[in-house]
């Protein structure tokens, strides 16, 4: 049984629902967040094993979220796993700059993003 915390954080209810399905049926614990804030407030007493991270946020870019966490101690090794429908390369560059683990880009498969989590993980 799978013990491993996920924090996603997704502004579009469809995608938050469908990754929460795709990860509880996979035996992970999640958080949602669907804004930065929130997202930030709930890091404040949960220490999730990673964060699945909408890169086009209303409140705040994906990247900007990426490198905050990235500069506070207590969030810095909190892997990213940026998931985005951008396939532009100057944005996938910039948020591996910010700290990102990986991408995985919509519309996704449930194998792609159950891989990609495990590489993370070391699962």
């Amino acid at each position: 049984m799978n013990t491993r915390m996920i924090l996603i954080v997704d502004d579009e209810p469809t995608s938050l629902e469908l990754m929460d399905y795709i990860l509880r049926k996979n035996h992970f614990k999640t958080i949602l967040a669907s804004k930065a804030d929130e997202a930030f407030g709930l890091l404040k007493d949960q220490r999730p094993d990673l964060i699945i991270l909408d890169l086009i946020m209303p409140d705040m870019h994906g990247t900007e979220i990426c490198k905050k966490l990235k500069s506070d101690p207590a969030t810095k090794d909190i892997p990213v796993l940026f998931v985005s429908a951008m396939v532009a390369e100057k944005e996938i560059e910039a948020g591996f700059k910010a700290g990102a683990a990986g991408y995985i880009f919509k519309p996704f498969e449930t194998s792609a993003v159950l891989a990609k989590i495990e590489e993370i993980l070391k699962t």
